[in-house]
């Protein structure tokens, strides 16, 4: 690759966001959006993933506490 093609060439965006789904680049995620490091769309990224990661507790624990209230 010639230098006029490297510096043509797309970069990619740095949004803070790190997909993974390891303990460290789930801490490393929320850090950096507690620290303001992480853009917006980094952001929207790191809650899409968290939302799909965490639906099935969810869902349970809506179905938990909708079973109990309808007890009553």
């Amino acid at each position: 690759m010639t230098d006029a093609e490297a510096s043509t060439s797309p970069v990619a965006e740095d949004t803070g966001y790190i997909p993974g789904d390891d303990g460290y680049i789930k801490w490393r995620n929320w850090f950096s959006l507690l620290t303001g490091k992480m853009t917006d769309q980094g952001q929207e990224q790191y809650r899409i993933a968290r939302d799909e990661r965490m639906e099935e507790a969810d869902c349970k624990r809506c179905e938990k506490q909708r079973d109990f209230l309808l007890q009553y």
